[in-house]
């Protein structure tokens, strides 16, 4: 057994009911219904009294940030500024009570010269989503047309064995009038894909276990008016035809009468204009009226509704549709209680001035319209808050089921003191960093982070026809983001490993998965492989390796072309080209030659990047197999393919006048052509950040790293007073107003770091992490918040203000330079034991990866000692503090060893000497 079975067949978090899973708001909300998708989200809105109304709104910059949180929720705040920065502010927070309740806590503090009036608004808001819902007799059966064995195609699809976005083959999303907002149609990630049956021969399969000896099965689908589609249906292996004729609407078809036994249930299309849209099949007894079956809007079938709760204060909100009932507290009488629907409760609390009058009815706000989200509003005001005082008030929030969710709330103990007690405890395992001196000027930013990070999170997120739990890069981003996410698990790697692994899991498949060979939305790039490393480097953990191996080596199958339907590897010059999946081959949206073939359609252009690190992904691979002895196999496909990618670069991308890999374009035939160069001035295309990539798949020849090396950092060029632009600003190309050219980002610098710590440049590497961290702390100590990107006319923060996803690297950075018993390298590095010593010292079986030879840097924090001694397999290397309480490392690449790194206190003419230092 493998500790991490348990992850298995899902890509959901073990996390609970209760979190921050709202997309709009900042909340403590419940998962309802995991299978239907429901939650119920608690919120508090502070004001000023009759006056603003400060929304805490995740999807705009409104002086609210994410401030501390605890890696199981336990625990998450956030600080909502009122008047001024840090003049008059509140500070919300939801804290465990129990498994079922959640303490929410709001402080108002006022640092002004004056006393404050606020206002405090509790929402509890049911907000379903979009579509509509089954409801059926009780002896019915409803199958999912999207819960198929297979999809069949009589034409190539690319994306047989790749859905986008974990999606089930032929899903489409959003089509109106369908159930859960799906169905079997058109791709809902490429419109230009057939819908299914427009071609004669196109097959759907499925299972059910049913049984009736009078039974009939209906199909809910649709067609274009007037328009006839013929179908060959085979249930249990009896086979006959079907002819369906459309009305332009979802209509119930009755595709059989008779005996049902459990079985497969086969349609095969014979082609028509439009295809057909299949939304699902009811099983059901033949004498049971068609008319019984309906298909109400979902916001309909739930219908909760509030009354008054079993102690003063308080409310239940009930729900015909739910078995959970949930019960609301506060421990200030309110001043006015109403209960609505609404279609933006943003805009209603913003722009309605008459939502400021607690005494104004839902009738007279909203004369009898009815909106998609039901609200059920507490209004507190005034609070006085004197002038140089804080006051708290507090909430409680319960979910389960009905009178044993009320005898709960009766029973906790509502003395302020019981309560501030529990939050008070709940709030120290809010995770901050370790650190050392150095480190703690950036403290506060790398909590904002931290804070950030951790509550991007969602619910409900489709994968797999199954609503998850899922780590967003920001909520305005709300669905799977594969590069993206993968940096979310490398700074959730610095917090908490089990997140990490997780989100890990989330994006991998099982290996016999041919529907998906990895989770991917939008960049290709397999950052997941890098997160893996990071993983066992940080825990040695064999079960980890062991599990994990076999889900990337099914995403890497992919990636390299291994699996028959992959357009990867579709080119004779072995320079990997994905951008047919998505033009965003490097995730830097408008880098300019990916742009530009996105504006012209053009698919006969590869770019760099993939190749490169489809070679670092094999190398991470080829040392895992080596690591647990298996997978021999495996191990020349991994040299195969090192191989033929390498040369490709270097024999087709590379441009020795230019000194930079180039875009490389092909001719029909698949065969080289030339090199991809600005239509506009006529110079290579490729100076930029892709240009440079092959450095870190370690292909380079000593020439190529020094010229490459050079683009990076000369001044002007790639590098920046703020870190490493995009695009080369000496070229053409270059713009000032782009969103990732005329932009520094974090990800891609953090493989460049990775990247000169493994070529042995540790100055440069030192200059790219504290040049970003530099350059975040001024960013987040001014505006509290998380930026995806940072101008290069000033340095000031851009795009989504509660970033995660890209932005993490701060963590990885301030970890490597300031984490007390931090061992750091590149990507040759491998972990293989460690143990760090209660003096700061550590001893570490390593295997260095690199071309023999060669050397390079790991970084240690050892902290505050300033005597010490590091050998290498018995014999003393190159140490020095590049920053204090952090070391610099020099050893030889192509190499296996033990580190170890000995604090010894020893003076000299009363001044700390160390022992060994650096080259």
């Amino acid at each position: 057994m493998n500790k991490y079975d348990y992850l298995k067949n899902t890509h959901d978090l073990t996390l609970p009911d209760w979190g921050p899973y709202a997309r709009d708001f900042f909340a403590a909300s419940h998962i309802a219904d995991r299978d239907k998708g429901l939650r119920m989200d608690f919120f508090m809105v502070p004001g000023l009294a009759r006056r603003r109304f400060f929304p805490p709104e995740t999807l705009r910059e409104c002086d609210y940030s994410p401030w501390e949180a605890s890696a199981d929720f336990s625990y998450f705040s956030a600080r909502q500024q009122i008047i001024g920065h840090g003049e008059f502010f509140s500070d919300t927070s939801y804290s465990r009570i129990s498994r079922n309740f959640r303490l929410g806590r709001i402080e108002f503090v006022n640092h002004t010269s004056e006393c404050q009036t606020a206002s405090l608004m509790l929402f509890c808001r049911f907000a379903p989503r979009n579509g509509i819902t089954v409801k059926l007799p009780e002896s019915a059966f409803w199958l999912d047309a999207l819960d198929h064995v297979d999809v069949e195609y009589v034409y190539f699809r690319m994306d047989r064995n790749l859905v986008c976005s974990g999606g089930r083959r032929g899903e489409e999303q959003n089509f109106p009038g369908t159930v859960n907002n799906r169905c079997l149609g058109k791709p809902f990630y490429d419109r230009a894909l057939p819908c299914f049956g427009e071609a004669a021969g196109d097959r759907v399969h499925y299972n059910f276990d049913y049984h009736s000896a009078a039974g009939k099965i209906l199909m809910r689908a649709r067609l274009e008016a007037a328009e006839t589609l013929a179908l060959k249906i085979n249930i249990g292996g009896h086979v006959y035809p079907y002819l369906v004729t459309g009305t332009g609407q979802f209509e119930l078809y009755e595709l059989y009468s008779g005996m049902i036994t459990p079985g497969r249930l086969q349609l095969i299309a014979n082609g028509s204009a439009h295809g057909i849209r299949i939304d699902g099949f009811v099983f059901m007894p033949r004498e049971i009226p068609i008319d019984t079956i309906a298909f109400p809007l979902s916001s309909h079938a739930v219908a909760p509704h509030a009354a008054p709760g079993p102690i003063e204060n308080s409310n239940l909100i009930a729900a015909t549709a739910l078995g959970t009932r949930y019960v609301v507290w506060w421990n200030t009488p309110a001043a006015g209680e109403r209960e609505y629907w609404v279609d933006d409760l943003s805009k209603l609390l913003t722009f309605n001035y008459l939502l400021r009058h607690p005494d104004y009815t839902p009738e007279m706000l909203f004369q009898g319209r009815k909106g998609t989200d039901y609200c059920k509003e507490t209004y507190i005001l005034p609070i006085t808050v004197e002038a140089g005082s804080s006051k708290v008030l507090y909430a409680i929030y319960g979910a389960g089921e009905p009178h044993a969710v009320e005898d709960e709330l009766i029973k906790i103990d509502h003395t302020p003191a019981a309560l501030e007690s529990i939050y008070q405890q709940n709030k120290q395992s809010a995770f901050h960093l370790p650190t050392t001196p150095a480190g703690k000027k950036y403290c506060f930013s790398q909590q904002l982070m931290s804070a950030a990070l951790m509550t991007n999170i969602a619910f409900p997120v489709l994968v797999k026809g199954k609503n998850i739990r899922h780590h967003v890069p920001d909520k305005f981003f709300y669905s799977p983001y594969s590069w993206d996410s993968g940096f979310t698990g490398l700074g959730l790697a610095e917090l908490n490993h089990c997140r990490a692994i997780e989100n890990l899991n989330a994006y991998v498949t099982e290996p016999d998965d041919d529907e998906c060979a990895f989770l991917m939305n939008g960049t290709p790039l397999p950052v997941q492989a890098y997160l893996y490393l990071e993983l066992w480097n940080r825990t040695q953990d064999r079960d980890l390796l062991e599990f994990f191996y076999p889900r990337l080596r099914h995403f890497y199958g992919f990636l390299a072309g291994h699996i028959a339907s992959s357009r990867f590897r579709s080119f004779k010059t072995d320079v990997l080209n994905g951008m047919e999946y998505c033009y965003n081959a490097g995730g830097w949206d408008d880098y300019p030659p990916q742009w530009q073939l996105y504006l012209d359609k053009r698919f006969d252009v590869a770019p760099v990047v993939i190749s490169a690190h489809t070679i670092r992904f094999a190398r991470i691979l080829r040392e895992a197999a080596l690591a647990l002895g298996e997978h021999e196999a495996d191990l020349e496909l991994y040299a195969r393919d090192i191989a033929a990618l390498s040369a490709g670069l270097q024999h087709y991308s590379w441009n020795e006048k230019d000194g930079v890999f180039s875009y490389v374009v092909h001719h029909e035939d698949g065969t080289f052509k030339e090199h991809y160069r600005d239509p506009k001035s006529g110079v290579n295309f490729n100076f930029g950040l892709d240009g440079a990539t092959p450095l870190l798949a370690g292909i380079c020849t000593p020439e190529q790293e020094i010229r490459l090396f050079s683009l990076l950092t000369t001044a002007g060029r790639l590098w920046s007073p703020y870190g490493l632009s995009a695009v080369d600003m000496s070229q053409p190309y270059f713009r000032s107003d782009g969103y990732w050219n005329g932009s520094v980002w974090m990800p891609h610098q953090w493989f460049f770091w990775k990247t000169a710590l493994d070529h042995n440049r540790a100055d440069f590497a030192r200059k790219i992490a504290i040049t970003a961290l530099e350059l975040w702390k001024h960013e987040v100590d001014q505006s509290f918040y998380c930026f995806e990107h940072f101008s290069l006319q000033n340095g000031h923060g851009a795009g989504c203000c509660h970033f995660g996803a890209l932005s993490s690297p701060v963590l990885c950075w301030h970890q490597a330079y300031f984490a007390p018993g931090k061992l750091t390298g590149g990507f040759d590095l491998w972990i293989m034991r460690q143990q760090v010593n209660a003096a700061g010292g550590i001893r570490a079986e390593i295997k260095l990866c690199g071309v023999p030879g060669h050397a390079t840097t790991l970084l240690y924090v050892n902290g505050n000692a300033t005597s010490f001694q590091a050998t290498y397999s018995g014999k003393p290397i190159p140490a020095a503090p590049g920053i204090p309480g952090c070391l610099e490392l020099t050893l030889p690449n192509g190499s296996s060893g033990i580190l170890e790194i000995v604090e010894r206190p020893s003076t000299c003419c009363g001044k700390s000497v160390a022992s060994s230092s650096r080259r």
